[in-house]
Order: structure tokens, then sequence, then C-alpha cells
């Protein structure tokens, strides 16, 4: 009789055992294929996957968007002239004026009024004078030109002379504060443009000025081109002396240039002399030093009958002897 073991014959047992080792030897290599391939179960805790089954890859946490730089404020322009507040040395500027690069106002003007027949500066004159020098000598760009005026009382050609060193008066002061030589010019214009009626003695008082305006700006958008003045000159001579000065050339060259223009325009020179010493001999040295002028506009090309020679003027100079020898030359008939 045969022996059963689990149900099987011997026969039949031995080979289920048989089977169940191939089975085993073959799972085995499986196993050992996938763990060399790194798909294997020794692998799942390293890289998240086991058997065969990528695990999903691991998506890196994304930084938080970076803040926009912050962008700097456009700088102001307080008073609206056009010149940003960082570059504008004149920030208070009146709404409306023409500026300049630096904001400073281009049509400003200082207007200083004169008794009759006086280029002597007034107390007040003297006030407003100080202001501008204290401006002039912070704003170093600014460049300008003192106009001298007249009323109509008198002489035309007196008037010009006294019209011109109103000017000179004004830029004399200037310099005494410190205001750079060149900046500023001063020119005569005589009864030209008034701005009162001078048939009234409040109309004259107006008209016997004068105005500082500033020169480096141009002319307003608009404005009519300026009428070029008719030119006034001074020479002033050493004690004793009618060699013509060193500057003759450089101060007689508008003299020249506007003759030569003109034609028809006639130049008066006159001669002055301080009441020191011998009156005899001051007038011959007026006469000498007239004559040097004379001839230095003659050689430029200037005709003598175009020249008007006036008579020596004594003067004190305005208490300074040294303005008192001088030659005034300016244009009689233009």
């Amino acid at each position: 009789m045969t022996t059963l073991i689990n149900g099987r014959t011997p026969a039949q047992h031995a080979a289920w055992n048989r089977w169940h080792l191939l089975f085993a030897i073959v799972l085995a290599l499986l196993l050992l294929l996938l763990w060399l391939a790194g798909r294997g179960p020794g692998h799942a805790v390293a890289t998240g996957s086991c058997c065969g089954v990528a695990a999903p890859a691991a998506v890196a946490p994304v930084a938080p968007a970076a803040e926009p730089a912050a962008v700097p404020p456009a700088p102001a322009d307080s008073d609206g002239d056009g010149v940003k507040d960082d570059v504008d040395l004149c920030p208070d500027t009146p709404r409306g004026d023409r500026v300049g690069e630096h904001g400073c106002s281009c049509d400003v003007t200082v207007q200083l009024q004169y008794e009759l027949d006086s280029d002597k500066l007034t107390p007040e004159d003297i006030v407003a004078l100080d202001r501008l020098a204290a401006r002039l000598n912070e704003l170093r760009f600014v460049g300008g030109e003192i106009g001298g005026y007249a009323d109509s009382t008198g002489d035309d050609d007196y008037n010009l002379k006294l019209s011109q060193a109103r000017a000179q008066s004004a830029l004399d002061y200037l310099l005494s504060k410190g205001v750079a030589p060149g900046r500023m010019t001063a020119v005569g214009y005589g009864e030209a443009n008034p701005i009162a009626d001078n048939a009234t003695a409040e109309g004259r008082a107006l008209n016997r000025r004068v105005v500082v305006r500033r020169t480096d700006c141009g002319p307003a958008p608009g404005s009519a081109a300026p009428v070029a003045p008719v030119p006034a000159a001074n020479l002033y001579f050493e004690l004793d002396k009618f060699d013509l000065p060193a500057d003759a050339a450089g101060t007689l060259a508008p003299i020249v240039e506007y003759a030569k223009a003109n034609p028809s325009a006639t130049s008066a020179i006159s001669g002055y002399h301080d009441p020191t010493g011998a009156r005899e001999h001051n007038i011959e040295l007026a006469k000498n030093r007239a004559a040097a002028v004379r001839d230095y506009l003659m050689a430029q090309g200037i005709e003598q009958a175009r020249i008007d020679m006036r008579k020596p003027i004594e003067t004190t100079g305005s208490g300074s002897l040294e303005e008192a020898r001088r030659v005034e030359v300016s244009i009689a008939h233009p």
C-alpha cells in the first residue's frame, strides 16, 4: 500500500517540491535583477519608489518673488518754473517768470532814481545796490547791463553824458562791493525810452533813472530786437600827462565802430581838468588830452570834419581828482 504525503504520492510530492524550488529560484533571480537595476525593494526608502513603480519627482519649493526695487521719486519743482529743485538756485521764482538754466528770473530789473542834474546815488539807491551786489556775488553766472537815463531837461548831448555818468556810478558801487569786472556794463541812453511824461515834474523824476537788467538770457520770446545804444566813453589820464591810457583802444572801440557804421554821425570830444594848479596850464593839458583822442579816432579812419572838439571844462570830478583828469567821447549827432 502506498503511503500518501499531504494527499499526494511520494512521486507527486517530490515533483511539487521541485516546482516550488524552481519558482523560488526564478523569483529570487527576478528580485536580484530589479535590485541591480535600482528598482528593487532595497531602494524603496532611498528613492521613494518600490517594486518598479517610480515615485513622483520631488518638487523644489518656489522662492517668493523678490520685491520690485523702489523707484526714487522725481525731484520736485516747487516754484513751477521748469527747473527741478535739486538744481534750482532760485527756488522761489514768482509764477510765470522767464528763467535761465539755473531757475533764476531773466526779466527781473532793479531801478534807481536820481536827483535833477545829478549822478549821485541816493541812500535808497545804496540799499537796493547792496541787495543786488549780495545776490550777484551768490549767482556768479549772471551778467547784465546798467542803463542810465535822463529826463528831457537841458541839452541832448549833456543828458547823454549825464545818463552815462549815472550808469557808471551804479557800476562803480557794485564793483566796490565785490562784483567782478566785466559782468556788468554801463550804458548811457540819454533821454531815450521815457517811462513817464516829461511834461510833468513827477514824470521827469521817474525818467531820471538807472535800470539794471540781466542780458545773459537773451530777449524774451516774441519781443522786438533791442535798439543798439548810442555809445559814449570816458578815458582817464595820469596826473599832468596827456598820453593815451593803456585801455584807450578798447574803450574807444564802440565809438569807432558806431562812427564807421553811421557815416553821418559826429563824435564830440570834451577834455576836463581839476581846479588845482595854474588854470592856464590845466586848460592846455585838457586840450592836449582831447587832441590825443581826436588823433586816435582819425588814425582809425574817422574824418576830422566829423569830430567836434568842445571847450575844456574844469571839474572837481565829483570829489575825485582822478575822475576829473578825463576826456569824454560821445556821439553828438547820430
